[in-house]
């Protein structure tokens, strides 16, 4: 038969290795919870960098169909103008933040090279 002073120890013993369990736990939950936030920040600024990409993307597209069109059908290249990062037409807003701009014409043909905030180039050929 046991001594009642065995019988405590053992309690104690039992109750000393759950609550190790219950650190060990909390401190696991804790890294993953910390890691899940760090991945999620890092996802989070990459889709927004994603994001600005193909709008400006998509900004340079709806650029190049417009001036395909006007200076296809109305022969009108000498109307656009850069100003200070920004793009004319006819003294109309065409584009922002352009880093880069330069028109020529080769050949009978018009070529548009076109940057935005030194990320984003597209050269058109019309």
């Amino acid at each position: 038969m046991m001594a009642p002073s065995d019988s405590f120890n053992m309690k104690n013993s039992h109750k000393a290795v759950v609550l190790i369990e219950v650190i060990l736990s909390i401190i696991i939950t804790a890294v993953i919870v910390i890691n899940a936030m760090i991945i999620f920040k890092e996802f989070h600024a990459l889709s927004e960098d994603e994001f600005d990409i193909e709008l400006h993307k998509l900004e340079l597209r709806n650029t190049q169909y417009f001036l395909e069109k006007n200076i296809t059908t109305h022969n009108k290249i000498n109307k656009i103008k850069l100003v200070k990062q920004t793009l004319f037409y006819d003294n109309h807003l065409l584009l922002k933040n352009v880093s880069e701009f330069k028109l020529y014409e080769k050949y009978n043909r018009h070529f548009v090279k076109i940057c935005i905030n030194n990320q984003i180039c597209e050269e058109f050929i019309f």
